[in-house]
């Protein structure tokens, strides 16, 4: 993958999501009122989710050589930036045997318990933990919040359930481009970007909770 895109393509990924959760979120208070109840949504999540694995199953390929979704000029191009790629990480190692540092040779547990003892890991570890934990909470109660203190219906809840998924998504989108032009333009490190949109992401999300 590009690295010039490489920030929109996992933007657009985390977007996947949003565009889910608005959907189901609108949706599904109306199926409460009008069609059964709550176990109508249930039964259309599922359908969908079959829907989706079909799709998945006939249309995903390993490879992009073997997807006949991409023309041949999007093929060229991914293959050409991952040879260009591989050559980089085989100069590099080359380097390193020059200077005496070969590749490791530990057994692959040992590297594992060294990566979880690793301070820098931990710490994402948390705060990944600590964002999710905060988004389930949102999620999951902000339409009992709605109800029991706005005093609002279960269509009006669902319609701003899927409204505060509509500004995540939003901001998802946005944060792929900005982030792409804050490494492409080289105003901030690969590093620095990263950190500071997690930081102001899990911030946005804590300040809204």
């Amino acid at each position: 993958m590009s690295s010039f895109v490489f920030s929109k393509v996992i933007a657009s990924l985390k977007i996947g999501t949003s565009l889910g959760s608005i959907f189901l979120n609108y949706v599904a208070g109306h199926l409460i009122v009008h069609f059964g109840g709550w176990s109508a949504i249930f039964y259309l999540s599922g359908l969908l989710n079959v829907v989706w694995l079909s799709a998945w199953v006939f249309l995903a390929s390993d490879t992009p050589a073997e997807s006949s979704l991409i023309t041949e000029e999007e093929r060229r191009r991914i293959d050409a930036n991952y040879h260009r790629r591989l050559k980089k990480r085989e100069e590099k190692d080359l380097e390193k045997e020059k200077e005496g540092q070969s590749r490791s040779t530990e057994p692959w547990y040992k590297l594992y318990l060294a990566m979880l003892s690793s301070p820098p890991v931990l710490a994402t570890i948390l705060a990944k933990l600590s964002g999710s934990l905060y988004e389930n909470i949102l999620q999951s109660k902000m339409p009992q919040y709605m109800i029991a203190v706005l005093g609002l219906d279960v269509g009006q809840t669902a319609l701003w359930s899927s409204a505060l998924n509509g500004v995540l998504f939003v901001a998802l989108l946005l944060s792929g481009v900005l982030a792409d032009l804050c490494i492409n333009r080289r105003l901030l490190s690969r590093t620095r970007t990263r950190k500071l949109f997690e930081t102001i992401g899990k911030r946005g999300v804590k300040r809204v909770s």
